[in-house]
């Protein structure tokens, strides 16, 4: 016959009652119940513990790699943002020198006003395409790790199956 479990001590009713070393007792005793119903557990071959550390492994790696995912839709989005201001930091030197040139005054403003529009549809462009990275970035993230719930509650159902039958069975 396995060993019965301890029981737990009461804590005092009244927080003013307790002494100092009473909360850290408590929490002892608390954690030794908990060590105990699990060793039950293990020892009952309800439960699969193998199956749960795996499941808990897989879980880490898929958390690691929806990391990994969004660190790398980051960095896209930080080199999108380097382009993006080489780009502009171009097109105002080239607005700046259209500016200082000899035209007529009427000819550096419809080069301007032809520039400025060209600019305009690249923010847009630049801006549609930030918007296109963010999307997949937390897209792939999102897939990762809605995959993974879904491939645990599967795990935790076959595994309380597969347990189930063999406290029934065995």
């Amino acid at each position: 016959m396995p060993d019965e479990p301890k029981p737990i001590a009461k804590p005092a009713a009244d927080p003013k009652e307790r002494t100092p070393g009473e909360s850290a007792s408590e929490a002892f005793f608390m954690l030794n119940g908990l060590a105990q119903a699990m060793a039950e557990i293990g020892r009952s071959n309800i439960f699969d513990f193998a199956a749960l550390t795996a499941t808990y492994r897989r879980n880490s790696e898929a958390v690691s790699a929806a990391s990994r995912a969004s660190l790398q839709g980051a960095q896209s989005m930080v080199r999108c943002e380097i382009d993006m201001t080489q780009q502009m930091m171009a097109d105002l030197n080239e607005v700046t020198r259209l500016l200082m040139s000899a035209e007529t005054p009427l000819a550096r403003a419809a080069h301007c006003a032809d520039l400025l529009r060209q600019m305009s549809e690249r923010a847009v462009a630049n801006e549609r395409r930030m918007c296109d990275l963010i999307r997949d970035s937390q897209r792939e993230v999102f897939d990762l790790l809605n995959r993974r719930a879904l491939d645990t509650m599967a795990e935790i159902k076959d595994a309380l199956e597969k347990g189930e039958q063999r406290f029934v069975h065995g």
